[in-house]
């Protein structure tokens, strides 16, 4: 079975907090990455607002679900406010030849199709926004255009939370209203 790992938005910096957890949590991404190359897993860098190459498209995708109640129970900046802090994805973060790195939503589809990816894990930053709906690349739109079985690792993702005992309703909204199978590193 062809398996892959996206890391979703592990930048260099993010407006949301401590740079040491950010950096810790890299280094901890970067070990995972390493172990599943060694098990043959595709490897996709997907470090947002980076990378420049977005193509139009030409998909209809649904509103997804649960959209207001996620957004709120995040710390994410009010419209219009200064917070883009990030230039490049997390330097603990290792990036091979044989690696893939997109933020497009054609060529996403484009590298899971030609590898011929059954199942795909993500890990990085955050659950209940980029990972899950914010982004054209996340779970809930991905899956409208492609039927693959999706994972989100947890002690390697982030989640971004008002209050900490909310992570699992995000736990539960992904696994009820979206359908991803939640697992720890060590499960795979």
């Amino acid at each position: 079975m062809n398996k892959a790992i996206i890391l979703y938005d592990c930048w260099d910096k993010h407006w949301d907090g401590n740079q040491s957890d950010l950096d810790l949590n890299c280094k901890k991404i970067n070990d995972f990455v390493n172990y599943a190359r060694s098990n043959n897993y595709l490897i996709i860098h997907h470090p947002s607002d980076c990378v420049g190459d977005k193509t139009e498209d030409n998909f209809i995708l649904n509103p997804l679900p649960k959209t207001d109640l996620l957004y709120n129970i995040s710390n994410q900046p009010l419209p219009g406010s200064r917070w883009k802090v990030w230039s490049k994805q997390n330097p603990n973060i290792e990036i091979n030849n044989q690696d893939f790195i997109t933020e497009d939503l054609n060529n996403l589809l484009k590298i899971l199709k030609e590898n011929s990816i059954e199942e795909l894990y993500y890990v990085g930053y955050h659950i209940n926004l980029c990972i899950l709906w914010t982004r054209k690349t996340s779970i809930g739109n991905l899956k409208q255009l492609i039927d693959i079985k999706t994972y989100i690792i947890k002690d390697l993702s982030k989640a971004l939370l008002k209050n900490k005992q909310d992570l699992q309703l995000v736990y539960d909204i992904c696994e009820n209203e979206y359908n991803i199978n939640l697992i720890n590193s060590k499960e795979l």
